[in-house]
């Protein structure tokens, strides 16, 4: 005998301000949360609510989702996203079913939705991700996928750096190159090369069996994403190498750090990276008008910071408005002495 669980699937969004329908968008961006550290540990990369909802208010793509509810208990969650700028064919779909809930028909239902929401805007080539731990080098997720007339396109591998306590070289820049890092926001004068690099990086990045036409990028949506990553309560690190003969970006790298979960890395004298948290406390001394500020490496010794750094914890206090106190790994640090 088999078990078939139907599903009711409640539309959701995050645009929505009554309160039952803000449970709800919570709810299914808990099941995707769930679901994400079930499958991939707590190294998952599933966004908060509050992130998914900044997400939804963007004017370059359209997203739709609906939540499924078992007995009006959340066990699963699906969307689809249409880009409204370019490769007007093409929607990524995504289902997420709690681990406790799979194997009955929740996640067929699922994805029954998302290709009919699909082809309701039109699309005609439906994307889908699947993710998977580490502990094999097998897709788990493929059969079913392939149940559902997916077909694998393309593979890409993470990789993880560690960096409390990395020794990191140096990085070595070729001659007639100057490496550049913003925080951010990056200077108007560069936006022009920021959107062109990312039109032909959306194509020059290997594809595998996907067929896509590059992005249109220009200096409005990249200020718009960027705009929207910050209301997310996002922190980017951007780096850019220059060519120093014509001046213009030739190349670069960006790193979002979530705000709600943030870590201070502080490199020392030594080259080595330690994180700021529960083992490696800050500590202000000296008084509020000359405060000192000192990290905790190892074996009682601490690390005195120097002034710009200190400035730009400061800087991160005041932009968190929460006085003068930082989080890092879950732990606050007051910037001045008690």
């Amino acid at each position: 005998m088999f078990l078939v669980t139907i599903p009711d699937l409640v539309p959701v969004s995050g645009l929505d301000t009554d309160p039952e329908a803000v449970a709800r968008f919570d709810a299914w961006a808990g099941v995707l949360e769930a679901a994400a550290r079930h499958d991939q540990g707590e190294d998952h990369d599933a966004w908060s609510a509050a992130e998914l909802r900044e997400l939804e208010g963007s004017a370059s793509k359209r997203r739709v989702q609906v939540l499924a509810l078992d007995a009006g208990e959340p066990v699963g969650a699906a969307g689809v996203i249409a880009s409204l700028r370019d490769n007007p064919e093409v929607a990524l779909l995504y289902v997420s079913v709690l681990p406790g809930a799979r194997r009955r028909g929740t996640g067929d239902a699922l994805a029954a939705w998302a290709v009919d929401a699909a082809r309701g805007l039109g699309r005609t080539v439906l994307h889908a991700e699947t993710q998977w731990g580490p502990d094999s080098d097998e897709d788990p997720h493929e059969p079913w996928m392939r149940r559902h007339s997916f077909a694998p396109a393309q593979t890409v591998l993470r990789s993880d750096l560690a960096v409390d306590g990395t020794m990191l070289p140096e990085p070595a820049v070729a001659t007639g190159y100057r490496l550049e890092t913003h925080v951010d926001e990056m200077p108007e004068a560069d936006l022009t090369d920021r959107a062109l690099l990312a039109r032909r990086m959306s194509t020059d990045v290997p594809l595998g069996e996907l067929e896509l036409g590059e992005e249109a990028w220009d200096e409005d949506r990249v200020r718009g994403e960027d705009e929207r990553t910050r209301a997310m309560g996002r922190r980017v690190v951007s780096s850019f190498a220059r060519d120093l003969g014509s001046g213009r970006l030739v190349g670069y790298t960006s790193i979002q750090v979530p705000g709600h979960a943030p870590a201070l890395a502080f490199r020392l004298n030594t080259d080595e990276i330690v994180l700021a948290g529960p083992d490696h406390p800050l500590r202000a001394a000296g008084d509020p008008d000359t405060p000192a500020l000192y990290l905790a490496v190892r074996h009682g010794c601490e690390a005195r910071l120097n002034r710009s750094t200190y400035a730009q914890l400061a800087q991160i206090a005041l932009d968190a408005g929460g006085g003068w106190v930082v989080s890092s790994q879950g732990a606050e640090f007051a910037l001045v002495p008690q």
